[in-house]
């Protein structure tokens, strides 16, 4: 995935880069600082910040990881929020491009990073995580044009506050959400306390199948020979055209190129290569962020939901979540996968 936002604690993250809220001064600060200091290694990381000095806001420097699952620890200096008439926003940006500059250089191939200057330095979540998700793309838009191998940056988020940057923003998809959720137990007892229990309604749809299959009457005997016949036929009719096939004539379409879409859906370019594959079916998830990317109006999706033999689950919140996304002609994967880790569900990559 080339931007993933997850939701743990960063010490525990596996990446080339895990990036530290530094301390200005080469000293072990509070919390999440100190959390790395001591799972690195106090002090040997201690000692290698000591040697860079002072890191100035906006600005970011790189050590050894020493312990942490990773290669370098990159101790990046946010600003301090003080009503946004002093260059912060500007100076918050400049944070997250040297961390990416450094990543860059060092040819790391994963970085994670928590949101920045959101805790003692008190900056608006919603402005650092817009200003994270900008300056990420970029990046990883950048190496993708160069052809470089994949690049991943992981966005962590450790506090439930910080999820609540999208309240606002998704409060009418929380109530549809809540109007629209069907729970389960209540379907199976309204399928109860129907006239036709629901094992009697299937063996009814099976039975109607084979006789529209089947054709008139058919001794036994033949039965199977007889259905293979004209399954042969409905086949050759239906010509079964599989997923790949309806994927990429809807792109066509569209006039989309095939970078254009899964850079849209935030999938990295050896799993879209995989779609071209007329055996292969992508993840349900995947088929969703593929629906996001092409800009499919409701029936344009149903229909391609279709060939995967998939369709919308009325008890799924990431279901009714997609649905309204695509009612509401908002195609934005990170936005929605923002929403999602929000309500304790996992993103769609």
């Amino acid at each position: 995935m080339p931007l993933k936002i997850v939701k743990n604690n960063i010490i525990d993250m596996h990446a080339d880069a895990i990036v530290n809220t530094a301390n200005p001064h080469p000293v072990v600060g509070s919390g999440v600082d100190a959390k790395i200091y001591h799972a690195a290694g106090l002090e040997e990381l201690l000692e290698a910040r000591r040697k860079i000095g002072n890191i100035s806001p906006g600005q970011a420097a790189i050590t050894p990881a020493y312990k942490l699952n990773a290669k370098y620890i990159i101790h990046a200096v946010s600003p301090r929020w003080r009503g946004g008439h002093n260059c912060e926003e500007m100076l918050l940006k400049s944070t997250y491009e040297s961390i990416m500059e450094l990543a860059v250089q060092h040819e790391c191939r994963s970085v994670a990073m928590p949101l920045l200057a959101t805790g003692n330095n008190r900056f608006p979540r919603g402005m650092s995580l817009d200003l994270a998700v900008e300056v990420a793309t970029k990046y990883i838009d950048a190496l993708d044009q160069l052809d470089k191998d994949e690049f991943t940056v992981y966005l962590v988020i450790y506090d439930d506050a910080s999820f609540t940057v999208a309240q606002d923003r998704f409060a009418e998809l929380d109530q549809y959400i809540d109007e629209h959720f069907a729970d389960p137990e209540l379907m199976l007892c309204d399928c109860l306390e129907s006239n036709y229990p629901p094992e009697h309604v299937y063996r009814e749809k099976i039975v109607r199948r084979e006789h529209s299959l089947v054709l008139g009457s058919i001794p036994p005997i033949s039965y199977a020979k007889a259905n293979a016949k004209v399954w042969d036929e409905f086949v050759q009719k239906e010509h079964m055209e599989s997923f790949s096939d309806h994927l990429f004539k809807l792109i066509n379409k569209k006039g989309f190129t095939d970078t254009e879409v899964y850079k849209r859906a935030n999938i990295d370019r050896r799993l879209f290569s995989k779609l071209r594959k007329k055996n292969y079916t992508p993840h349900k998830k995947t088929i969703f962020a593929l629906l996001l990317a092409l800009k499919l109006n409701m029936d344009e999706a149903m229909d391609l939901m279709r060939y995967a033999g998939i369709t919308f689950a009325p008890n799924n919140i990431t279901d009714l979540a997609v649905q309204w996304f695509l009612s509401k002609k908002m195609y934005d994967v990170i936005e929605l996968n923002i929403f999602l880790a929000k309500r304790g569900e996992e993103p769609l990559n």
